[in-house]
């Protein structure tokens, strides 16, 4: 029997029923909740689940199709969890110590948890909790991990901060991880880091819980709920999870979905793509028209051209039958009252047909999936890439098609087959609430009707990818300590889902045999060589130890400067290796931005078809030469060109697709400069270290070093900069803080922008950092002993500070300061170095990087004085790495004498 939402909740709160109606208002609140509970029962499947779910504490693994209903389970999982901890907490108005979090791997998943959540859970429901979501940058997620209580981040970025677990007392004490999409354990882009979070996340709540038995405490466990597509092999999923596999794993069929799902598999015959695609063509215009019933439809396509041209097919095909308005809905014949740049799309929303892409304005984009939501169109179509940013909320069809399995891919100058995930995930908007039963219906290849008759029916195996991306999370837990010798990582690797599947499918993972000792054998050749490749490339030393009577002379595994750099920024080993064996004492901007192109990150870089013409085209007009004929279709060149085309501000002459390029080589450019000015620091080398700066400036400002500050400003050109040259002015204007202090008239005259315009120009200049600096030398420079211990005190004090911005500085809740940068495509937080260097000898003598968000901060600086005696001036340099003509220098004088110990050594001499 179905349970009763209310009955539940009642139970859940207590038998309190003023609390089940608060909390049930605050689920269902559609006004002010993107995906509302809309129902009054649970379907069968949260029926069975629930009783596990609430009357235990225990982990569970929930595998089911999608559609299932499994967000309505984590939502309860949340409740439960928050009222054994005493929340919400009505005395209080502070949150509380507390810790949820929600991980998922695609980014777009989180964004739409967060909005939801954040009205379910957040401050103003019912609830009262802090519900963050990460952003990526590691200064600006540390400051949200301390005050979050449900927190939302992918994988990679819960891996960054939980790699550091043993000093963050935080992460120790996580009461609920919820891990959405679980199969995707199984891929090669998210599945090694899924499965690396998930094995640490348990090795952390045993170890916690081993030190609560041995101090006598009770409580605290930490709860794991695994959620995903049904799969063959949930029993080894569930137990490497921690799940009981009695009472602790439910995996459901996929023919089991609450609104039945009927589909139909269509094959061609036809080898070429394109031609495929076109045979395709009248076939989808037939099963739409003649069994859609006249309710919305969503189709899939491989890419954003192929969504254009079905939508004009569609309308063409009606126009053939005499019945264009095929796809209006009667009710709905209204024009369309948003003005479209695109003709065609104008076109094809008349006449009830209607595309987007992930690279169409937001405000479009939106508009079109609004007139199909409400019904004006009767037919959506959208690229495959797309799969994961629609929201089921907003999008409830009776019928998906699937047009075509395949997409290009520049890398391989192939065709490709769509990931599987990928394939459910689109089944999953048949969710027509008003129909009894739904429909799916996939066009592909004749060759290829078996495999997906088989998989869409049946549940999905899941193997472990881990083996082919161990080295860099080897790395990450040598730097952390958790892993001193080949024996820890050994056992390391047994809490690993890859671990659980060797003896249950060996040939999979080539092992010689199945038994315990062809298992111990490949597991000691596989850190063997991880351990090699990482001694390799410099990140770590292998020691060995001496032997004594307790010990065998165990060969210790110890970290490098490299391998700290690589594990602290999240960046390859191969990437951390390239830039220690590329950079050099007289390396320029050129340079570094050549290798920063060739990191590894970017080697992933799509690469579309007849993109390198278009790239050759681009670079014709850069600033740098970049490739010789022929090599436009490589990651690093393509990085390259991009970077350049966006110093130079040319964004305009990119392709949409080409915008969502730069925009994922910005959102990793900066963290990989401030690892590259760390290697560069460490060979003690000052001026690639000061290029590089430059060249995040540029990053992040979207300028080249030698262009004006000014051009930093929003909408402000370079004809605005020529026409500042010829008036004449009182005081020169230099940066953005001078066009703040300039006469209301003559900013008028330079900046002839509207009043919203003016404000975000306003913005910026007011963000602007205007910043002086005061240092103190130790014993004010003078009188140091050669080769002693010196420190420089750095008070770094925006202009305006007061006592009022002191105290804000010592609330730790207050925000980071970011950069104010319109062409920077995510969050970033304002950081400063602070350099000391003596620019005639090109040598870095000490440096640190600081955020710097409030009135003042203080850095100390420590360097060891010359040997040479005498007088000595050194260069401080004082450097931000968002915005471009604040940094500051000044100049640090020291005398050194001959030390104490010098002269005693001579006199050691002389007797000799």
């Amino acid at each position: 029997q179905p349970l009763f939402v209310n009955n539940i909740l009642l139970k859940l709160v207590g038998g309190k029923k003023k609390t089940a109606e608060s909390v049930l208002k605050s689920l269902s609140n559609a006004r002010q909740v993107p995906n509302p509970w809309r129902f009054k029962r649970f379907n069968p499947i949260q029926t069975q689940v629930l009783p596990r779910l609430l009357e235990s504490d225990s982990n569970l693994f929930i595998g089911s199709p999608p559609g299932s209903g499994k967000g309505v389970l984590a939502e309860l999982a949340i409740m439960k969890t928050l009222l054994s901890l005493g929340q919400p907490d009505l005395k209080s108005d502070e949150f509380g110590e507390h810790l949820l979090v929600y991980l998922t791997p695609k980014e777009s998943s989180c964004h739409e948890k967060y909005e939801d959540w954040n009205a379910k859970f957040g401050e103003e429901s019912f609830w009262r909790q802090n519900v963050v979501e990460l952003t990526g940058d590691s200064t600006a997620d540390l400051r949200l991990l301390a005050s979050a209580n449900i927190l939302i981040a992918t994988p990679t970025q819960w891996d960054v901060l939980s790699r550091r677990w043993k000093q963050r007392k935080r992460i120790q004490n996580v009461s609920l991880l919820l891990l959405d999409e679980t199969h995707f354990v199984g891929g090669g882009e998210y599945g090694p880091t899924i499965e690396i979070v998930m094995s640490r996340m348990r090795f952390i709540a045993a170890d916690m819980d081993k030190k609560k038995k041995a101090a006598g405490e009770r409580g605290g466990r930490m709860r794991i709920l695994a959620m995903s597509n049904s799969i063959a092999n949930a029993r080894d999923v569930g137990e490497w999870l921690g799940a009981s596999a009695s009472e602790g794993i439910f995996n459901f069929h996929p023919n089991v979905r609450p609104q039945p799902l009927e589909i139909r598999v269509q094959g061609f015959e036809i080898n070429d793509f394109s031609s495929r695609m076109l045979a395709m063509a009248k076939p989808l215009y037939n099963t739409v028209a003649n069994q859609a019933e006249k309710k919305p439809v969503v189709v899939f396509v491989p890419s954003a051209k192929q969504a254009q041209l079905s939508a004009i097919d569609l309308i063409t095909f009606a126009l053939a039958e005499n019945d264009p308005q095929k796809f209006v809905s009667h009710s709905a014949k209204d024009k369309v009252d948003l003005p479209l740049e695109d003709a065609a799309l104008l076109h094809t929303l008349e006449n009830g047909v209607g595309y987007c892409t992930d690279t169409m304005a937001s405000r479009n984009r939106e508009y079109v999936l609004h007139r199909f939501a409400t019904g004006k169109i009767q037919v959506l179509i959208v690229p495959q890439s797309m799969a994961w940013e629609l929201r089921s909320a907003q999008i409830n069809a009776f019928m998906v098609v699937i047009m075509g399995t395949q997409f290009y891919d520049g890398r391989e100058h192939r065709y490709v087959d769509y990931q599987l995930a990928d394939v459910f995930q689109m089944t999953k908007f048949a969710n027509h609430a008003a129909s009894p039963a739904v429909k799916c219906v996939l066009f592909c290849h004749a060759s290829k009707i078996k495999f997906y008759a088989k998989f869409l029916y049946d549940p999905l195996p899941v193997e472990s990818q881990l083996e082919h991306f161990l080295s860099d999370h080897i790395n990450a837990e040598i730097v952390t300590k958790t892993i001193e010798s080949k024996q820890d990582a050994v056992d390391y690797l047994t809490w690993t889902f890859m671990y659980r599947r060797f003896m249950k499918n060996p040939n999979y993972y080539n092992l010689q045999g199945a038994t315990n000792v062809h298992l111990s054998d490949h597991l000691s050749e596989l850190v063997e060589t991880t351990v090699n490749a990482l001694e390799e490339s410099r990140c770590i030393q292998v020691v060995e130890e001496e032997e004594d009577e307790e010990n065998e002379g165990e060969e210790r595994l110890v970290p490098l400067n490299l391998g700290m750099i690589a594990a602290y920024y999240y960046i390859k080993y191969t990437t951390i290796e390239l830039f220690a064996c590329s950079l050099k004492a007289d390396s320029k901007v050129r340079a570094l931005l050549t290798i920063l192109s060739s990191a590894t990150e970017f080697s992933d870089l799509p690469s579309r078809f007849g993109e390198d013409k278009k790239l050759e085209g681009l670079a014709k007009h850069l600033k740098f030469s970049v490739a010789a004929g022929g090599d436009y279709g490589q990651a690093h060149v393509k990085t390259n060109v991009l970077l350049q085309v966006h110093f130079s501000k040319q964004h305009d002459r990119l392709s949409p697709a080409l915008r969502q390029d730069l925009d994922f080589i910005l959102r990793h450019a900066v963290r990989l400069l401030h690892a590259m000015v760390d290697v560069i620091s460490s060979n003690g080398w000052l001026k690639p270290a000061l290029a590089a700066m430059d060249l995040a400036q540029m990053v992040v400002q979207a300028q080249w070093s030698s262009d004006s500050p000014l051009l930093q400003i929003p909408f402000f050109t370079r004809d605005m900069l020529k026409k500042l040259g010829e008036m004449d002015l009182d005081e020169e204007v230099e940066t953005p803080v001078d066009i703040l202090s300039m006469e209301d008239d003559a900013r008028g005259n330079l900046l002839p922008l509207d009043t919203q315009k003016m404000s975000a120009v306003a913005k910026f200049c007011n963000a602007y950092p205007d910043v002086t600096v005061q240092t103190k030398v130790q014993q004010d420079g003078k009188n140091l002993p050669q080769g002693s211990a010196v420190s420089v005190k750095v008070q770094l004090e925006r202009e305006g500070a007061d006592e009022e911005d002191e105290e804000e500085e010592q609330d730790e809740s207050k925000e980071l300061g970011l950069v104010n940068a319109c062409h920077y495509p995510a969050k970033k937080a304002e950081n400063w170095w602070v350099v000391l260097g003596d620019s005639k000898k090109n040598t870095l003598l000490s440096i640190k990087r600081v955020p710097f968000a409030s009135a003042r901060a203080n850095v100390a600086l420590q360097f060891a004085a010359p040997d040479e005696i005498g007088s000595h001036t050194f260069q401080l340099y004082v450097i931000c790495d968002g915005y471009a003509g604040c940094d500051l220098e000044n100049e640090v004088k020291i005398t050194v004498v001959q030390g104490e110990d010098t002269e005693e050594e001579e006199e050691e001499d002389e007797e000799e």
